[in-house]
């Protein structure tokens, strides 16, 4: 299933997401494209409509990592760690990491 839980539109945003599965199922990735592109919302506002509205009931692990094209990056997890890293294109500087509050 490579390639499942991610979607890129290069006009737009890109998110690549990980979990048990539940964000596969839900098509979080292109959901996150959705809601910013429909109903206008950013990535944050968009984060939080998925996880309450498809999240609350649903128990899974995973997480996901998303970028918009002005740069805005947003990362969300609920397990013990998820490696991730990200360059801002405001300033170049690479960023990585694996836990909470990293």
């Amino acid at each position: 299933m490579i390639g499942c839980g991610s979607y890129a539109n290069n006009a737009k945003r890109a998110a690549s997401c990980t979990g048990n599965g539940e964000l596969i199922r839900h098509a979080v990735a292109h959901d996150l494209h959705s809601l910013v592109a429909y109903r206008h919302l950013s990535l944050n506002e968009a984060r939080h409509t998925i996880l309450d509205d498809r999240f609350s009931n649903n128990p899974g692990t995973g997480g996901w990592i998303a970028i918009d094209r002005e740069g805005n990056v947003d990362r969300v997890f609920n397990t013990a760690g998820m490696y991730r890293d990200w360059i801002r294109v405001a300033d170049s500087v690479p960023h990585v990491a694996i836990y909470a509050g990293e």
